[in-house]
């Protein structure tokens, strides 16, 4: 009734020990998928950040799991959905940049970071080819910071995004709270 066209579904990818993160996330993505609304896609391992008592881990390869979530669930998915394979990716951490929780970053630098956003895409996009949506959802970041992306509160610093990072994505997208840090 509101005119939306997109609702963002953040569950994790993987159970914590309080339920079925799958079964849950499954409900609300056939129930919005039902009436005609596409879902954004914005899941993560429990791992990445350290959430639901999970602790952070920076030796995983996360992009195995990615494909295996899309690959083990393609009901969830359907044509012009949108998938960011983890939001705010930074948060994981970025050794020398960014804050890391518990001092466990899980980028060894900007450029790591780089690459994996760009990798998680490529791997992405050939999760949803094998289920037969390939060409058909968006993926990308959509959410970074004015720190990530443009350097925000750092007069000698423009951001770490690369172009080609940039141009995998198709564009940008920032999620940014200026009033909290006292900016405009």
């Amino acid at each position: 009734e509101l005119g939306v066209n997109y609702i963002a579904v953040e569950t994790p990818y993987d159970n914590p020990a309080c339920g079925s993160s799958v079964a849950y996330t499954k409900t609300w993505v056939d129930a919005i998928h039902a009436r005609g609304i596409n879902v954004w896609h914005r899941h993560m391992p429990l791992a990445f950040e350290g959430i639901y008592n999970t602790p952070k881990n920076n030796t995983l390869n996360y992009l195995p799991f990615i494909a295996d979530y899309i690959k083990n669930n393609p009901t969830f998915f359907r044509a012009g959905d949108i998938f960011t394979p983890i939001p705010e990716p930074q948060n994981g951490g970025i050794s020398g940049i960014t804050y890391c929780p518990k001092n466990v970053c899980i980028f060894s630098s900007a450029a790591s970071f780089n690459k994996w956003l760009r990798d998680a895409i490529t791997t992405s996009g050939a999760a949803f080819s094998g289920i037969g949506l390939g060409g058909q959802i968006k993926i990308g970041y959509y959410g970074f910071d004015g720190f990530v992306a443009w350097g925000d509160n750092n007069p000698d610093w423009n951001g770490i995004l690369e172009d080609a990072t940039i141009q995998a994505m198709g564009n940008i997208t920032i999620d940014h709270y200026p009033e909290i840090v006292g900016d405009t």
